[in-house]
């Protein structure tokens, strides 16, 4: 297993995307029972999971939204970025980074499925 070697990467983050002005952002999900929050002093308490991003220059958290949220985003407004605080002019996604993220989100969450529709299948 590979060991996170960047210090501004949250140690679970399940990727890293960059915007069109070159600013990485690392991308992780809380899911239910997960982690999060100022120290990761609280528990996500909902089925439904969460997606953050952090700025991959400091490692300072930016924003967080609800999985079905940025599905619904997708749905209703098709290709599109994504402005993650609008105080950081810098802080925003381009399609193709919100997209990556995505699809990183999606991909992260189906092994998530997999691996437990497997553990209850051995159970």
């Amino acid at each position: 297993m590979a060991t996170n070697t960047d210090p501004n990467k949250p140690a679970d983050a399940i990727a890293t995307v960059i915007n069109d002005a070159g600013v990485p952002f690392h991308v992780r999900v809380v899911c239910e029972g997960g982690r999060y929050g100022l120290d990761n002093c609280l528990t996500h308490d909902k089925a439904e999971p969460m997606v953050e991003y952090y700025d991959g220059r400091s490692g300072q958290f930016v924003s967080r939204y609800y999985l079905d949220t940025l599905r619904e985003r997708t749905d209703k407004h098709g290709r599109c970025g994504l402005a993650l605080d609008c105080g950081v002019a810098s802080w925003s996604l381009d399609a193709c980074a919100f997209e990556q993220s995505m699809r990183a989100v999606e991909a992260h969450l189906l092994g998530v499925e997999q691996y437990a529709a497997a553990a209850n299948d051995n159970s």
